[in-house]
């Protein structure tokens, strides 16, 4: 049927396709009461996502943004409370394939930084999406953990900004931290520092619950697992690239609270380039 209609596709058509899917997700939800029976039934939603992917049935308008949310918020639904390595893993990779059609067609289009801003701060469900990649990050499978870290890094290079347009005083303030990061830099910098932190977490409100937790997190996990830590440098890079006095906040917090073996990990990664 879908493939039928591919020559009318429009994005109107293609939400009415994702409610079915969400409809006939909810109706079997209610009917069925054991692990297993649900597992094999998210695995089919799962499965028809997937296929209205690879057969170039997706397209977005910025027009159905408020519906997108229910959209992703809904699809989250097939693998974020059950126990099962492959829904979370197939999970992670169709939300990707997802976020790179979203991007391509909702964003990169567009022509200038303030239309793109516009449609990114309006892509609400980003914050809930983060939230789960974090539980994929400390999964025990390294499968999940993989697609969890490709979702991360795809989400940080088309959503995160490219640069902050800072002040003057704001880029000397970057330059003075991190080049006496090593013999430490006098207290009442701090002050500037934190504001700086919070301001730029909260410019990422769209992106993460909080930006600030999410990568005193994702910084724990990065020194205590081996797994993809190529792959969570890369997201540091982004990062600091973006927002750098996030990295620096947390420096300070962990050199103030002698976490030194901490301290010593974000000077390396706040000196990223």
């Amino acid at each position: 049927m879908i493939n039928k209609s591919l020559p009318f596709l429009s994005a109107e058509l293609t939400a009415r396709y994702i409610e079915l899917f969400d409809q006939a997700m909810n109706i079997e939800w209610h009917l069925r009461d054991s692990r297993d029976d649900k597992v094999a039934h998210m695995v089919k939603i799962q499965k028809m996502h997937q296929e209205l992917l690879e057969c170039k049935g997706v397209r977005f308008d910025a027009k159905l943004l408020p519906k997108y949310q229910l959209v992703f918020s809904s699809f989250l639904g097939t693998f974020a409370e059950l126990r099962c390595d492959k829904l979370k893993q197939n999970g992670f990779f169709i939300l990707r394939m997802y976020m790179i059609e979203y991007h391509k067609q909702l964003i990169s289009q567009l022509a200038t930084p303030e239309e793109q801003e516009a449609v990114i701060l309006g892509s609400q469900f980003l914050a809930q999406v983060t939230d789960r990649i974090l539980d994929g990050l400390e999964e025990y499978h390294e499968s999940v953990k993989e697609e969890a870290q490709q979702l991360l890094l795809c989400l940080a290079r088309r959503f995160l900004p490219t640069h902050l347009n800072f002040a003057q005083e704001q880029q000397d303030l970057v330059q003075v931290l991190k080049s006496n990061m090593s013999q430490g830099w006098p207290p009442q910098l701090n002050g500037q520092l934190k504001a700086a932190a919070k301001l730029e977490s909260e410019m990422l409100a769209y992106l993460f619950t909080s930006a600030a937790g999410f990568l005193s997190k994702t910084i724990t996990i990065h020194m205590d697992e081996h797994f993809g830590r190529d792959n969570l440098m890369q997201f540091f890079k982004l990062l600091n690239g973006a927002c750098p006095f996030l990295i620096l906040n947390d420096y300070r917090i962990a050199k103030q609270g002698s976490a030194l073996r901490r301290a010593e990990a974000l000077e390396a990664l706040a000196k990223l380039v």
